[in-house]
Order: C-alpha cells, then structure tokens, then sequence
C-alpha cells in the first residue's frame, strides 16, 4: 500500500512538474490575461471579499490576488519575514506629529476590469472595512486611524476625520 501511495505522489507530482515548463497554448502568448479558477467548495475559507476574509486560507488566496501598500515577500527564510513595498512605491513618509502617512503608488496597477488602482481605491477599501454595515473581522486593524471608532460606531459616516 505505502509503494502504491508513493508512487502515486510521484506520478502527481511529475505531472506537475511537467505542467510547469510546459508553454503556453497554441496561438497564446504567456503574457496573455488567464482566469484563474479555485474550487474552494471543500476548503474552510468563509469569505473571498478582503473586508470580510479573517482566515489563513483565505488570506493565501488574497495574498496571491490582491495588492496590497505594503506585503510580506514571498521569498524564502528570514526574507519573508520583512515587510516590502508593493503598491507603494517605499514605506510612508510619517508627519512631525506622526497622525499622517503618506505613501507614493507605483503606476500602472490595475483592477481585473482594466480601471486604475488609485490612492482612493485604498481609502475606499479602508472605509468598507470601518463601514457598520460591513461587521468586518479587519476593522480592528484600523482602529489607530483617527476617527475610525466613531465611523465604526456609526456615529460618523464616509473618511474618518
């Protein structure tokens, strides 16, 4: 049984091993736009919407999705470990009184149906989050932003002030 086993893990594996230096198919570039396809049917993963995804699986499909300002590389050992830019284009410039961070975008990021991702496309994302309605696990992250408790709350609406 232990051979058969093994040998099956061989023959996956080889496959796809091969399937990863195989080209892309005829007539395809392999810088040509795909549809990545996930079957998350038999996964624990609750949510794919990043204000509502607080789970280590989901957060591995994020990551592989989603832009982040800043994110843990995907680099082996201690490197890893080190927070990078990613949008941004380096770490916040931080104010005198420390209340303002500033980051600087890379150009030419852009959302699946072709839009740019723009300084209000985080503040957007950072407002749903805080948004009552939403009930997101992440809003606790936010809650150094000045104002985020009220706009959490309700008693505030749109950017926390």
């Amino acid at each position: 049984m232990r051979r058969i086993v093994s040998a099956l893990f061989l023959v996956v594996g080889l496959g796809l091993l091969a399937s990863a230096f195989l080209g892309a198919p005829e007539g395809r570039s392999a810088t040509e736009e795909r549809i990545l396809r996930l079957n998350v049917n038999s996964t624990d993963i609750n949510y794919l919407d990043p204000a509502l995804n607080y789970d280590f699986y989901g957060w591995r499909v994020e990551s592989a999705t989603c832009a982040f300002l800043l994110n843990y590389p995907d680099k082996a050992g201690r490197a890893s470990a080190r927070l990078a830019p990613d949008v941004a284009t380096g770490f916040p410039k931080v104010s005198g009184n420390g209340k303002t961070y500033t980051y600087t975008l890379r150009s030419g990021f852009r959302f699946s149906d072709g839009s740019p991702v723009t300084a209000a496309s985080f503040a957007r994302s950072i407002e749903r989050a805080l948004s009552p309605k939403m009930q997101s696990p992440g809003a606790s992250f936010l809650g150094d932003i000045v104002g985020a408790d009220k706009v959490l709350s309700g008693k505030a609406t749109g950017r926390p002030a």
